[in-house]
């Protein structure tokens, strides 16, 4: 057995690359050979107003002992994530939005899914070229309700019934045939109550149909569908942004500052009070926001987060993150 020691300066982050190489020869005559490899890490820069810069007779006091080499003592990592929920499959990170003005429900497959926005308007305020189209304002049409009882039909199923409020989305599903009944009414403890606006339109997704977004019947706006042939079609998109902080270094890290500055909400800070993360905690703060896609076409959307942490010990780590997406 065959030992040998090195001088190891913990003071600073070194690779080691090790190896050996016995031979043997056996009284025969016949050579025989074996090697072996090491390679590793050791070490970490000393922290800051760490009195000295290497080792000294008389031991110096460090924050806490570094048991993994390759772990640094103090490291902070903000990141920005971004989401769509309930969007096309195809958008992915808030890449890829694009605006869907123009586009229309067409090649015969009929919708899974129609969205509306309800906006008070009387039938005269419709704006499509479908033939088929049908309304008629009763008892001075729904005339800006704030809140009003909406009924979607044909003749054997319901799509969608209930209290909608004055620009607020409905979506109606089901299995639809070609024609739907619209039912306008008053709003009367919960139900319906006094009829204001009576429409019918075909739904088939035929080119006759003219079920092109932003299309107005009546007091409806059309604003999304789904069907088999284009998936999911929307005029807005519910964008949710994650920030999020999480600890990667070896000692407990105490955030005291996360300043966001968000393209929805303005410039904030995050945190309420400190938070103390241990290694590879992770402390996450959400919003969520809807974009009209069509008005904002051409249009970034910019996200930053500088965060503010440091150790017991009084190891700073700061750390900062940026993200950035458009509609085409």
């Amino acid at each position: 057995e065959v030992q040998q020691s090195i001088l190891i300066d913990l003071t600073t982050k070194q690779r080691f690359t090790l190896s050996t190489t016995i031979e043997a020869r056996a009284v025969d005559g016949d050579v025989c050979s074996a090697s072996d490899f090491l390679e590793f890490e050791a070490g970490n820069p000393a922290p800051p107003g760490f009195p000295t810069s290497a080792p000294t007779n008389q031991g110096s006091l460090t924050g806490a002992p570094t048991s993994d080499p390759l772990v640094t003592a103090c490291e902070v990592d903000a990141g920005i994530r971004c989401r769509i929920t309930g969007g096309r499959p195809e958008v992915t990170a808030c890449r890829g939005l694009q605006s869907p003005a123009g586009t229309e429900c067409t090649d015969n497959s009929l919708p899974r899914t129609l969205s509306f926005i309800y906006s008070g308007g009387a039938c005269d305020f419709s704006s499509n070229a479908q033939a088929g189209f049908t309304c008629a304002d009763n008892n001075g049409g729904p005339a800006r309700a704030q809140e009003v009882y909406i009924r979607i039909q044909d003749s054997s199923f319901l799509f969608f019934q209930g209290p909608v409020e004055l620009n607020e989305i409905l979506t109606a599903s089901g299995e639809f045939s070609e024609r739907v009944d619209i039912f306008i009414s008053e709003l009367v403890d919960g139900g319906p109550g006094t009829p204001l606006q009576a429409m019918s339109l075909q739904v088939s997704c035929a080119p006759e149909d003219d079920l092109t977004l932003l299309n107005a019947f009546g007091s409806l706006i059309f604003v999304g569908f789904s069907n088999d042939a284009l998936g999911i079609v929307s005029v807005f998109a519910d964008v949710v942004m994650t920030y999020s902080i999480r600890n990667e270094g070896g000692l407990v890290a105490i955030a005291d500052s996360a300043t966001a500055v968000s393209a929805f909400s303005g410039q904030r800070e995050l945190l309420d009070a400190d938070q103390e993360l241990s290694f590879r905690d992770e402390f996450l703060i959400t919003e969520e926001a809807r974009i009209n896609l069509v008005d904002s076409s051409g249009q970034s959307f910019d996200f930053s987060l500088d965060v503010a942490a440091a150790t017991r010990q009084g190891i700073v780590c700061p750390d900062s993150a940026s993200f950035s997406f458009n509609v085409a």
